[in-house]
């Protein structure tokens, strides 16, 4: 089983062609900052938040609306660099009309097919609500709707790309749910059949497995993986309970994995806390406004006890950052993140100069703990969200301003991240 953050890269690379497209030239800006290889504009609607690149990173599929009347998938060739300008012409190689008006996530399918996603609201008690997914294609294929579950993901099984379908109860006044039954199930990416499932009765708190019960701390790998707690066993001889010892569950196979006793219970609740808001991830960051620092959290199911949370190194000091903008992509090996500096922080308002927006888009290195600027880029006063594709292409999506969805421009940029394929390549392998 792979971890989440290879699963994804892994799953686009089989689905797409793996040769890396032409490079987009980056000419350097008025700023001095690299200006996009192109720019996709929509003179109707605009692209909304789902976004999503081919292998090579020739070809990006977006969601056109005007987040009312209409919604339309299309994918669009990715030109060669316009000289100067940076508006090429973006040749539309397929649309679907008739999309969910809200759709709040795609996946790449094999044979040219996208899976739209669509989340229901959740509520003050219950939050959030249930995914549908939807996939559509480009050459004449037949809607085919899955779901609803709790969460849902491209993910990696039985090393062929899969779509994973995880169901749990929902929390209940906050708090996880006591009773009901946890299901998973995979389906072939392709024909999008059941692969494997499985579901598990939950009974005052606690997960029903063929070691007794466990009561569930966090998941990992795509929510494949179930790290838990069970109570020690109490022991005759010295007339005491042994202490509460790891268990790892692999939710397809139902195979139980005892892990070693629990030594510090206070950390293992800090790092339940903070998987408890990455979901099904292995590899996340967090900002710590305490010690103004961000922290890689990387996790291994193997070895539950030992969580490694170590300090990305960032271009500049934590302080002139803007907290809210921490955005983070795991793939094979790294952890994009971007920052993007708040032009009122503490050190411009004493000076009485705002600081430019700046983005910095970074990479950290699992192996080496280091952390490397890829590009630096105009924040150009709008919130933005981005996608790394395989080859090391970047997309940009300049959102709007005072509007949570979207925006009308999608910049194009080439990384310095030559050896990202390989990488990506000796990760499936």
């Amino acid at each position: 089983m792979q971890s989440w953050h290879g699963c994804r890269w892994f799953a686009v690379s089989l689905l797409c062609a793996a040769v890396a497209g032409p490079a987009l030239a980056a000419p350097d800006g008025p700023s001095g900052l690299p200006a996009p290889g192109a720019v996709l504009h929509l003179s109707k609607g605009f692209i909304d938040d789902p976004l999503e690149l081919s292998a090579d990173g020739d070809r990006v599929y977006y969601v056109a609306t005007d987040g009312a009347t209409f919604a339309e998938l299309r994918a669009a060739e990715v030109p060669a660099p316009v000289a100067g300008a940076s508006r090429g012409e973006f040749k539309i190689l397929g649309s679907v009309p008739g999309l969910p008006i809200a759709a709040t996530q795609i996946l790449l399918l094999p044979e040219e097919r996208v899976l739209v996603m669509t989340r229901e609201a959740g509520t003050e008690s219950q939050a959030p609500g249930p995914v549908t997914g939807t996939a559509y294609g480009f050459k004449g294929q037949p809607p085919r709707r899955v779901g609803p579950a709790s969460e849902m993901v491209l993910s990696t099984v039985a090393g062929a790309p899969a779509l994973v379908l995880f169901s749990r109860p929902p929390n209940q006044q906050g708090l996880p749910a006591q009773t009901g039954e946890v299901r998973i199930q995979a389906l072939h990416a392709g024909t999008l059949k059941p692969l494997l499932q499985r579901s598990y009765r939950l009974k005052d708190g606690a997960l029903m497995t063929t070691q007794g019960p466990v009561l569930p701390l966090y998941y990992l790998d795509d929510h494949l993986t179930l790290v838990a707690r069970q109570p020690g066993e109490y022991d005759r001889k010295t007339d005491l309970r042994q202490p509460d010892r790891f268990v790892v569950l692999d939710l397809l196979s139902g195979k139980v994995q005892r892990g070693p006793s629990i030594a510090d219970p206070a950390t293992l609740v800090e790092t339940t806390r903070l998987h408890e808001k990455h979901p099904g991830e292995s590899l996340f960051a967090t900002y710590n406004p305490e010690f103004t620092q961000v922290f890689i959290q990387s996790s291994q199911a193997s070895q539950p006890e030992k969580d490694l949370r170590r300090e990305a190194k960032l271009p500049r000091k934590l302080s002139l950052y803007d907290p809210d903008s921490l955005r983070t992509q795991p793939a094979p090996g790294v952890l994009f993140l971007s920052l993007t500096v708040d032009p009122v922080n503490a050190a411009a308002v004493a000076r009485k100069k705002a600081d430019k927006d700046l983005i910095d888009l970074c990479e950290f290195d699992l192996k080496s703990g280091e952390t490397r600027r890829l590009i630096e880029l105009p924040g150009n006063k709008r919130p933005s969200r981005w996608v790394v594709g395989p080859s090391g292409r970047l997309a940009l999506l300049r959102k709007h301003t005072g509007f949570s969805r979207g925006g009308s421009d999608l910049e194009f940029y080439d990384l310095k991240m030559t050896d990202v394929p390989q990488r990506a390549a000796s990760e499936a392998h």
